[in-house]
C-alpha cells in the first residue's frame, strides 16, 4: 500500500484471518452505466449497496454486523477485494488472533 493510502486512512489497520460470509441485500439496487466495453461495464450506484457480516472467531462465536460496501477492485490470482464499512452503532473490535 502507499504512502497516500496511508495517509488517508481515519482508523489503524490490523491484519486479520476469519471465516467470514457477508449477504448482499436482496433487494434491487438501481445504478448508472459510467461507460462500457467489450469485457464489461463501469456503473455507479445512488445509494451504497448494504451486506450483512457474519465473522466465525477462532473460539466459535459468531458476530453479525450491519455494512456498507464502500470499494471493490480486482486483486492478484483472479480474487476479488471488497472494502466493508460497518454501520453498526454498537459494534465491538474485533480481536481475533489468526487461525
Amino acid at each position: 500500500m502507499d504512502e497516500q493510502h496511508k495517509i488517508r486512512r481515519r482508523h489503524p489497520r490490523t491484519p486479520l484471518s476469519a471465516k467470514v460470509e457477508f449477504f448482499v441485500d436482496a433487494d434491487i439496487v438501481t445504478a448508472k452505466t459510467v461507460d462500457i466495453s467489450d469485457g464489461g461495464l463501469q456503473i455507479t450506484t445512488f445509494a451504497p449497496v448494504r451486506a450483512l457480516l457474519r465473522v466465525t472467531e477462532e473460539s466459535g462465536m459468531i458476530t453479525e454486523y450491519e455494512t456498507e460496501m464502500i470499494w471493490a477492485r480486482k486483486g492478484s490470482d483472479q480474487q476479488m477485494i471488497f472494502g466493508l464499512k460497518i454501520i453498526d452503532s454498537d459494534y465491538r473490535v474485533l480481536e481475533i488472533a489468526s487461525f
